[in-house]
């Protein structure tokens, strides 16, 4: 039996706004700050909970689908995380 799937592509151009800029530097801090890694916990701690939220909020604002935020698209280096942070600096929310 055979299926007929079609790729998932990412999309090759987004509209980043100012406030997606805001959660995705919100994103960051609450990554730099993860006490997870440093103490081992049963659970998630309280800026991964925050996180998790954050990062539904600018999938929603960059109109994403759900799926995306799975692919590791946001950890430093990887092409949505420098656009991201460039235009922060564009608009002069980041050093």
């Amino acid at each position: 039996m055979t299926t007929n799937r079609t790729p998932v592509e990412l999309q090759n151009r987004l509209e980043i706004t100012e406030a997606a800029c805001r959660l995705f530097l919100e994103l960051e801090h609450l990554r730099q700050v993860c006490d997870c890694d440093r103490v081992h916990q049963d659970e998630p701690c309280a800026s991964c909970v925050t996180r998790r939220k954050v990062h539904n909020e600018l999938n929603k604002e960059l109109g994403l689908r759900p799926w995306n935020w799975i692919l590791g698209l946001w950890k430093p280096g990887k092409p949505y995380w420098e656009a991201l942070m460039a235009a922060a600096r564009e608009l002069r929310l980041a050093p």
